[in-house]
């Protein structure tokens, strides 16, 4: 059961894309995601915008950011599963790699320009969107977004991380 009130059609076209998409690759999103998506990204819409999906899984939400951002948009993806390779027919840049492994992340940077949108839809344990952040955030261009899915609690690790971290700034 999803809890909240349903999307209002045509306000949000993510989740328009999400409710009209019957065949295909699958999309696997959490609803609540569509809103703060359309949120932070929404001022990417239309222009030159690079963006890393981290944990493309079925491949559908590659299609999905292609749709939303228009024509100028590049899209990378990043999986520990190698059958994820094959969405590079599709027009994607695919990588195959661990988030825990800081030396696949340079070599990642070195074949691909900063982005201005960074997904962590991966692994979803506290290692692995510790050293992704650590990793991946100066690869940002200024005004990027950063968005990590999946931080559940206060007692998440990475959320623990993050809480050292404002602090270490304050």
């Amino acid at each position: 059961e999803v809890k909240g009130p349903a999307p209002v059609a045509g306000e949000n076209p993510l989740w328009d894309y999400f409710d009209a998409h019957r065949t295909g690759k699958i999309i696997c999103k959490w609803r609540h995601y569509f809103d703060i998506y359309h949120q932070h990204f929404a001022q990417f819409r239309g222009r030159e915008v690079r963006i890393l999906e981290i944990g493309v899984a079925c491949g559908g939400s590659l299609e999905m950011w292609r749709n939303y951002f228009g024509e100028k948009c590049t899209v990378v993806g990043m999986d520990i599963d190698e059958r994820c390779k094959a969405f590079e027919k599709d027009g994607f840049r695919i990588f195959i790699g661990d988030q825990t492994n800081r030396v696949f992340w340079r070599h990642l940077k070195e074949q691909v320009p900063m982005f201005d949108i960074i997904i962590d839809d991966g692994g979803h344990k506290a290692e692995q969107q510790v050293v992704t952040l650590e990793e991946l955030l100066p690869h940002l261009r200024p005004g990027g977004v950063y968005l990590c899915e999946d931080v559940h609690h206060a007692h998440q690790g990475f959320a623990a991380y993050l809480g050292g971290l404002g602090d270490h700034f304050n």
